[in-house]
């Protein structure tokens, strides 16, 4: 089998990053066979952006498909990122309850960090966790008393990220050979 010359163009916040974007988008597309000629069975070996003047990509990617070996991309970065300089890099939404919230207390029964089994009073909790125990012999369930909400709204507010009006993800080439 041989090696097709590729070329993958892909935005991130670092070269690392739009790497990993470009190599899942491949695999979306082409598939996970090895030979497929796509960028997501493709190791990255170097980064020539120190070689990058704005003008001679096309010198640098006849330079990198002379130095990659099969499965191996150069990557350059043609378009700097511009992070987030803001302080506060979050927003937050407080969704207001209309009404009141209702609670319930419940039992739980717990087998490490998983919940097997629920109920609305200790002793049926406590029946339904002997059955499961009886089944997963080496198991272990704590009883665990707890609070659930039976109406009313249960988000209390969103957090989302603060995007920057100059803020900019970079834009990346890679470069080498690919298996086909």
């Amino acid at each position: 089998m041989g090696a097709i010359n590729i070329m993958v163009y892909e935005k991130g916040d670092s070269m690392a990053e739009a790497f990993r974007i470009a190599r899942e988008v491949s695999e979306i597309e082409l598939g996970t066979d090895y030979y497929n000629g796509g960028i997501n069975n493709c190791s990255l070996v170097n980064d020539w952006t120190n070689r990058y003047n704005g003008k001679n990509l096309n010198k640098l990617e006849s330079d990198a498909l002379d130095y990659c070996g099969k499965t191996e991309v150069i990557g350059i970065c043609i378009d700097k990122p511009i992070p987030n300089k803001n302080k506060t890099k979050s927003q937050v939404e407080n969704i207001a309850q209309k009404g009141t919230r209702k609670w319930e207390t419940v039992y739980q029964g717990v087998s490490g960090s998983r919940v097997v089994c629920e109920g609305k009073t200790q002793s049926d909790c406590i029946k339904k966790s002997r059955e499961y125990v009886e089944k997963n012999k080496d198991d272990v369930v704590r009883i665990m008393i707890a609070k659930r909400l039976s109406s009313g709204n249960e988000i209390c507010a969103k957090v989302s990220y603060k995007k920057s009006n100059k803020e900019r993800r970079g834009k990346y080439v890679f470069i080498g050979l690919a298996p086909y």
